[in-house]
């Protein structure tokens, strides 16, 4: 398959963004009744390991089994979070309470941006960062000293359309990938937005 995506990623407008709200939540065994303080306009979707999926590649591989079966004809946003969200963003219900107030991009919920490089460094080490870039996106950038920038915690706001930028095909390969790898979901967590943004 191309490492680039097969679809051109679609170009949401407000018009095709009065749709759904979904709130998809990958639980392990966490307790969550915060969900009870989220205005109840986001529809929830639990993906339970063990359950729905088996209990390989972490957050990651649950967003993209959702992606692929449950959230790929959606219109409107999709909120991706972990079982236990508060760990690296403090404005959760805050950010979810104040419904179609979002912009037309991706964004991520985190306390701020920091870099990696393509092992994963200076927070890690040794990740196939590079390797699921240049498998699953393109070339890996040259510029900024060969870094990005991502949102720590892997929990984010996206419009729908954008999740269609792949097809079901791609998206299945790529959680493949990740539940095979034991660090695919850290890779996955530094590469969310070019891949769902590019």
């Amino acid at each position: 398959m191309s490492k680039r995506r097969s679809l051109k990623p679609p170009k949401p407008n407000r018009n095709h963004l009065r749709g759904l709200l979904r709130l998809v939540v990958a639980r392990h065994t966490e307790d969550l009744s915060w969900l009870d303080k989220v205005d109840p306009v986001w529809h929830r979707t639990i993906i339970t390991k063990g359950q729905q999926v088996p209990n390989t590649g972490r957050e990651a591989s649950s967003y993209l089994w959702a992606m692929e079966n449950i959230c790929y004809e959606d219109d409107g946003w999709v909120c991706f979070l972990q079982g236990n969200p508060f760990g690296h963003f403090d404005g959760l219900f805050e950010a979810l309470n104040k419904p179609m107030q979002y912009e037309l991009q991706m964004t991520p919920l985190a306390r701020g941006f920091v870099p990696t490089d393509a092992h994963g460094a200076p927070h890690d080490a040794d990740l196939p960062v590079r390797e699921f870039f240049e498998r699953f996106i393109g070339p890996w950038p040259t510029a900024d000293d060969g870094q990005l920038m991502f949102g720590p915690g892997a929990q984010f706001i996206v419009p729908a359309a954008y999740i269609r930028g792949h097809t079901r095909d791609e998206i299945r390969e790529i959680r493949e990938a990740v539940d095979e790898h034991p660090e695919g979901a850290w890779a996955m967590e530094r590469i969310w937005h070019p891949w769902l943004v590019f």
